[in-house]
């Protein structure tokens, strides 16, 4: 039968075959979006790095500390004393001793945090907090600390490290 398509000269309708892509097609695709996404971010990471100048201090470089103080001479630098860097190095000493002892140290515990354990763990917590409140007014104060306070970091961290060596040299007793 003949619908009158030929006697107007009209083709006849089309028809449309869809493609079936299949499971691979889909997965392929996934996985090359994948990297593109990949890329981008690796991209775009390395542009902001480039772009703001980020310095990355590895393991080991050395770090220069020197404080600057505002108001004197219009940027001239003050150099640290050498005095201050004793008592820091006490400090240090008895940060390690503190690991010695098995406390966990945090880098997010405080100065005060870290007395306070000494103490509980010692049973002493005087001696920690006169070290910390030496450290603090030598790294965080205007005040430079004198021959006497370095002297006497020096003697509260040998007295914490005699009896941590007493501790443990100590013969152990059976009950």
């Amino acid at each position: 039968m003949n619908d009158g398509a030929d006697m107007y000269g009209l083709p006849e309708p089309m028809t449309a075959y869809e493609t079936d892509r299949g499971l691979s097609y889909i997965v392929a695709q996934i996985v090359v979006y994948a990297i593109l996404v990949v890329v981008a971010f690796y991209v775009l990471r390395a542009m902001f790095r480039f772009l703001t100048e980020k310095n990355i201090i590895r393991e080991g470089a050395p770090v220069i500390i020197e404080r600057v103080f505002l108001g004197d001479n219009k940027g001239t630098r003050k150099k640290e004393p050498r005095v201050n860097h004793q008592v820091r190095q006490v400090y240090r000493k008895f940060l390690k001793l503190c690991e010695k002892r098995g406390l966990t140290l945090h880098q997010s515990l405080t100065t005060e945090e870290i007395a306070k354990v000494y103490g509980a763990s010692a049973r002493d917590g005087g001696a920690a907090d006169r070290l910390r409140e030496i450290y603090i007014e030598s790294r965080y104060g205007e005040k430079t600390p004198s021959s006497a306070e370095i002297k006497e970091c020096r003697e509260i961290y040998s007295k914490m490290r005699k009896s941590q060596a007493d501790k443990l040299n100590r013969p152990v007793e059976y009950l």
